[in-house]
């Protein structure tokens, strides 16, 4: 609402000032956001066989859980970002739900690794359990 010089002056003249004054009170929404966890670890998947491109095609990051479904073609690779080597390592799967044949296990922070061809990965791991079996 806009209020008039002249209806100031004539409201202060009459002494009702206050009453010619507006209050406009707006309802604010407050929403808390809470951040992503740290990244524990992360791993970018290329369907290219040397990590090429701008972006990868998919992404793997630790709070996704220890197993995750992402096709990826035989002839793709992958690139660990961060990780802890004591614990972790991403693994190759050639079956759903980290079952079947490893086909890539690395440590490697910030190499390119290469899938050998043979078979397209159905899932990753970022555990060592490959190791053990």
């Amino acid at each position: 609402m806009r209020t008039s010089l002249q209806t100031l002056a004539t409201a202060f003249a009459a002494g009702t000032l206050a009453a010619a004054q507006t209050t406009t009170t707006t309802a604010q929404t407050t929403t808390s956001l809470v951040p992503d966890p740290p990244a524990g670890f992360w791993a970018n998947l290329y369907n290219t066989s040397d990590c090429s491109g701008t972006t990868p095609t998919h992404y793997y990051l630790q709070f996704e859980g220890a197993c995750r479904n992402q096709p990826i073609s035989a002839s793709g690779s992958a690139e660990i970002k961060i990780a802890n080597t004591d614990t972790q390592a991403l693994t190759a799967w050639t079956g759903p739900d980290c079952t079947g044949t490893v086909v890539l296990l690395t440590q490697a922070v910030g190499e390119c690794e290469d899938l050998p061809g043979t078979a397209a990965i159905q899932s990753w791991s970022l555990d060592l359990r490959a190791l053990s079996s």
